[in-house]
């Protein structure tokens, strides 16, 4: 075990009392040697020593959860492809929190070690793994900490999911040569859960937001002018990943019979979430039909599971799936599942998923046990079908099959998401290079 450099120069100059050396003189020179470390030498090695790193650069993206994440990758993936130079030279790094941090080790991200950082490498105090509250804030210590460990020259980018994002962007609001921007992944224009509360307060705090959909535009130039709409990259890159999947190697593989309609459910998480699958459970047409059930990553089955087992239907087949799962049976990304679907389930009427889903022109039911303005309005123009009783999920369902496949809406037309949102996201994070 190596020594600190003050032990090993009291060692050198101290040494062993040798035989016949006076005991008198040696502890004199001992209280000597020791006052001249600890009042003169010892400042002057602490006033030599490094200062604690700091992290320097021109643009910085704080990431919170999954479609934040998305986006992101999805904008680095085109550069990749298309501006390798401009990439390699741009002077940037990413943040982690929340949920995305799994994603340092994955594609994209893993191309570029040298720019990731971990949110406590900051000197966060809190946990913000993926437990961690979209309203929950960090104290004033780790804010402090924020400036004293990163310098930041040009952008800073965050996230609308999250109110540490609101917290961050307080924190260098009003100076001249730095751009505050929030990235808002979600293109419905409101909602009700926690996501769209705390995306109000981000928006507040920022000099500019960059909006997945023009249909969100007029929602929030009445609070702020500075505003670019930058596609949806990640739903783009679904629609293409969809048209390459085999269908019927997908049934193969997961044993499903091809013969019988698919129903997926896409879970989700909230107060009422847990009531709202079980109502599920409960109107689903006990006919013969499949139902794959894909729980929200951030809670891998926990609710689902336990109320599929309370469950017993005579002729539908209930299997949970997801990336999560072990069992090859089981294993399944969600585009798959709404790919091979004939029809698409969701609680939560703001879901990604619902985007996602209608992008792949699967209808998709909305089964909750409370309306609200935005589940009314999608329903009005058949992003959703609202459904609350057995026969009603049971004539869409034969409907379905009449047609032989689902039609959900053009979401990129209906919502005006314009298209080649990687390349929208791209130009606005690298100008001014």
């Amino acid at each position: 075990m190596a020594e600190w450099p003050i032990a090993a120069v009291l060692k050198t100059a101290v040494g062993k009392p040798t035989v016949g050396s006076n005991p008198t003189s040696s502890v004199f020179f001992m209280k000597f040697f020791t006052s001249f470390l600890t009042f003169i030498l010892l400042p002057l090695l602490l006033l030599a020593a490094p200062a604690a790193a700091v992290l320097q650069t021109e643009r910085v993206i704080f990431l919170f959860d999954q479609g934040d994440k998305n986006m992101v990758a999805s904008m680095l993936k085109y550069a990749e492809k298309h501006e390798r130079a401009k990439l390699d030279q741009l002077d940037f790094c990413i943040v982690f929190m929340g949920a995305s941090v799994e994603a340092m080790g994955k594609e994209p991200f893993l191309h570029y070690p040298e720019k990731l950082v971990h949110y406590k490498d900051l000197g966060i105090e809190e946990t913000i793994d993926q437990n961690w509250k979209r309203d929950q804030k960090i104290s004033e210590a780790s804010l402090r900490a924020i400036t004293s460990k990163m310098d930041v020259r040009k952008k800073i980018w965050v996230p609308v999911s999250c109110a540490v994002s609101e917290q961050i962007a307080h924190l260098y609001q009003n100076r001249p040569t730095i751009e505050v921007m929030a990235l808002r992944d979600n293109p419905s224009p409101e909602g009700e859960s926690d996501y769209f509360r705390v995306a109000e307060g981000v928006q507040s705090a920022v000099d500019k937001i960059a909006l997945p959909s023009a249909s969100l535009l007029k929602r929030q130039e009445a609070s702020i002018q500075k505003i670019v709409s930058i596609g949806h990259a990640p739903i783009e890159e679904w629609q293409e990943e969809a048209e390459r999947l085999d269908r019927g190697a997908i049934i193969r593989r997961m044993g499903l019979d091809p013969k019988l309609p698919i129903i997926v459910y896409t879970g989700g998480y909230g107060e009422r979430y847990k009531e709202n699958f079980e109502r599920f459970l409960e109107i689903v047409p006990d006919e013969k039909v499949q139902v794959l059930i894909v729980p929200h990553p951030r809670y891998q089955g926990v609710v689902e599971t336990k109320s599929c087992e309370n469950h017993n239907p005579k002729l539908a087949k209930f299997r949970i799936v997801g990336e999560f799962e072990k069992d090859p049976s089981k294993n399944m990304k969600t585009v798959e599942a709404v790919a091979i679907a004939d029809l698409v389930v969701t609680a939560d009427a703001t879901s990604t998923v619902v985007f996602q889903a209608n992008a792949l022109r699967k209808k998709v039911l909305h089964i909750n046990l409370s309306s609200s303005k935005v589940s009314e309005a999608f329903g009005a123009r058949k992003l959703i079908y609202n459904v609350s009783q057995v026969e009603e999920f049971a004539k869409i369902l034969k409907e379905t099959q009449r047609e032989k496949g689902s039609a959900g809406q053009d979401i990129f037309e209906l919502l005006s998401i314009p298209k080649q949102g990687a390349k929208l996201f791209w130009q606005e994070f690298a100008n001014g290079l």
